[in-house]
């Protein structure tokens, strides 16, 4: 349409000269209006060359923005100092129409050596941009690392370009001839890392880095930070320099693989460099103080053209995205590097990792159904178990699906709620889930799961009894897509359902036992003497408790600290026997146990369930050594409502 617009502009141009000169319009009126039509047709169809050329005319353009030098530590190269650097350019439509489908890339010159710098490994050496908005931006940000630094391969370099380009665009690339080279860098305490903070958007809080801010967290020495896939946050590095120095880069050590940079925001207490070539705030991790010189070709290469400094406190604000990389605890480094004095920098606190960063899939999750009984006759009731589980080492929230229930044959037999619906939850938070009798679909919603947690779901089925049906009828229960929040998981869970004219045979449930502990072959982890299958079942003690093996068929715990149950279970104060409980609808517990002294506590509690979302079952009195018991005297029965049923 901007063509069009062009052509129409140029027209009414031309009727203004014509009637600032008369006499020359007055004997070009008859040519003129004679060929109205003629000229007419010519314009539309120039204006359509012009439209369908448009996207030949789309311009990209490749602008680096982080500093070819980078450095090993200048005494220790080997063992201390960083080893891992960003490389990035800025990737710019020109025009005024979207680009789709930019590919970007970082490529070494051919025949370069890659003794010493390479790609970090395993990370992307290609960038994907589905498009770019007319006049937009995007940033690309790859990684190197230096490698063999035993050899000290100070003043190495390697040449590199990053190209862009896309279907039916002229591609673009950094300036000729630019490569990274390698530095001696002196490790100085007058470069630190104050601080990490990070900012979750969907969590509800305010991200704007000014004080008012009240959505930012702090990430304490060691600490870690939850990152979901598919999310976007802000990481905020306040670092601190002595003085202001010529060159100057600060940046977190962020894999490509994990996060995707979508912009960077640096900003400084000192600033003499101009603010045409360090802006404020400026858009990338390199301060350019002194107008480097890049151009190994130039005879003033890798020195300052010009004066200007930047430094005191920095900041350095990213705006990521969590690209992939569920379950994988990533180490944060933070790296402050400059140039000033003719000589090389970099903070000594480098090694003091700030902390790790814990990315999660929300979408990997465990959803399974199933039916107990599997088998019922018409009017009967079957208990409809639905289980979540959460392997991630954070708690996840917003599991939510809707279950149809199934109907088949003709006249139709239609699964429904029954009465008493029965319906409940354990170790799923606080969801909405509250079916109504005689309701043929079921929806859950507001789903919470602890780590490593399992939610499971209860609720009374039933399929009435119909005149004509043909039994026995299979009823097949497909529920839809598991979600958490708006993100779909794509997993889905099934379960089977018979159901018979008369009543089915009674159930006969042999009691076995699963597993057991008749000796203990070690305090603290004892394998089981007897499993029903080989690798179900386990023993581990708690932290909080000392165990010791004082003979073969008994083991002793101990404790100085006088604890409320509470206090118990959050200082890992207990005993901890696993099992495997797929496919199990009742379990029991027996214990053989006394106390030594009067002193010791009176009372075990049991605590059964998934991993993560424990629930109390009974409390046993501890009789005294006195009356030291000969057989299992505390013991739990009927243990149903809890189980996993695909797992722990």
């Amino acid at each position: 349409m901007k063509t069009v617009a062009a052509a129409l502009i140029t027209w009414r141009r031309v009727r203004v000269s014509h009637a600032s000169h008369a006499l020359a319009a007055s004997t070009a009126v008859g040519r003129i209006t004679g060929s109205r039509m003629t000229m007419a047709v010519l314009l539309a169809v120039a204006a359509g060359a012009l439209l369908l050329a448009a996207p030949a005319h789309a311009q990209l353009s490749v602008t680096p923005i982080t500093w070819d030098v980078v450095g090993l530590d200048s005494n220790r190269p080997d063992t201390s100092g960083p080893k891992w650097f960003p490389v990035g350019a800025r990737v710019c439509n020109e025009s005024s129409s979207p680009i789709s489908d930019v590919s970007v890339s970082m490529d070494w010159a051919v025949g370069s050596s890659s003794t010493y710098i390479i790609n970090r490994p395993g990370s992307l050496t290609t960038l994907d941009f589905p498009s770019i908005a007319g006049e937009d931006c995007v940033d690309a940000y790859f990684e190197i690392e230096l490698q063999n630094r035993h050899l000290s391969p100070f003043g190495q370099s390697r040449p590199y370009t990053i190209v862009a380009s896309a279907p039916g665009v002229s591609s673009a690339s950094t300036p000729a001839g630019r490569q990274i080279l390698i530095e001696y860098l002196v490790s100085q305490n007058r470069n630190t890392t104050d601080q990490i903070r990070y900012c979750d958007p969907t969590a509800g809080g305010n991200c704007n880095p000014a004080p008012g801010g009240t959505g930012w967290v702090v990430l304490g020495a060691g600490g870690s930070i939850s990152f979901a896939v598919g999310n976007e946050y802000y990481i905020e590095l306040t670092s601190q320099t002595a003085t202001a120095y010529e060159e100057l880069e600060s940046f977190v050590t962020l894999s490509n693989t994990i996060f995707q940079i979508l912009s960077v925001s640096t900003t400084y207490e000192t600033r003499t460099a101009p603010e045409g070539r360090v802006p404020v705030p400026n858009p990338q991790l390199w301060a350019d103080g002194c107008l480097w010189d890049s151009d190994p070709g130039s005879t003033n290469y890798s020195s300052c053209l010009s004066s200007g400094k930047v430094g005191g406190e920095v900041i350095t604000l990213y705006h990521i995205r969590i690209i992939s990389g569920g379950g994988e605890s990533v180490t944060l480094e933070a790296l402050h590097y400059d140039r000033s004095g003719g000589s090389f920098h970099y903070n000594t606190d480098y090694s003091q990792s700030p902390g790790d960063a814990e990315v999660f899939d929300p979408t990997d999750a465990g959803f399974a159904k199933r039916f107990i009984p599997s088998t019922i006759a018409a009017d009967g009731t079957a208990t409809l178990v639905l289980t979540i589980t959460n392997p991630n080492p954070v708690t996840v929230s917003g599991y939510n699906f809707v279950d149809p229930l199934p109907f088949v044959g003709t006249p139709v037999s239609q699964m429904r709620v029954a009465n008493p619906t029965g319906a409940e939850t354990f170790g799923c938070g606080s969801p909405t889930f509250a079916p109504a009798v005689g309701a043929t679909s079921l929806s859950f919603s507001n789903g919470t799961v602890g780590p490593s947690g399992t939610c499971t779901i209860r609720v009374n089925v039933t399929v009435p009894l119909v005149t004509g049906a043909t039994y026995p009828l299979t009823l097949t229960n497909l529920t839809n897509h598991l979600f958490v929040g708006s993100t779909d998981t794509g997993h889905a869970a099934t379960a089977t359902l018979q159901v018979t004219a008369t009543p089915p045979p009674p159930q006969v449930c042999v009691r076995e036992d699963l597993a057991g502990w008749n000796s203990f072959s070690s305090a603290s982890a004892p394998t089981p003497t007897s499993e029903y299958s080989l690798g179900v079942a386990s023993a581990a003690a708690g932290t909080g408790l000392t165990f010791s093996v004082p003979g073969n068929d008994e083991w002793d715990a101990e404790t100085n600290v006088l604890r409320t149950l509470a206090q118990a279970r959050t200082d890992s104060a207990y005993y901890e026997f696993r099992l495997n409980t797929t496919g199990l609808d009742e379990v029991y517990f027996t214990l053989r146990g006394w106390r030594q002294n009067g002193n010791a506590p009176d009372t075990l509690t049991l605590d059964y369930g998934p991993a993560g979302s424990l629930q109390e079952s009974i409390t046993f009195v501890v009789p005294e050594q006195r009356d030291k018991p000969t057989a299992a005297n505390l013991v739990a029965t009927n243990l149903t409502a809890n189980l996993n049923p695909s797992g722990e």
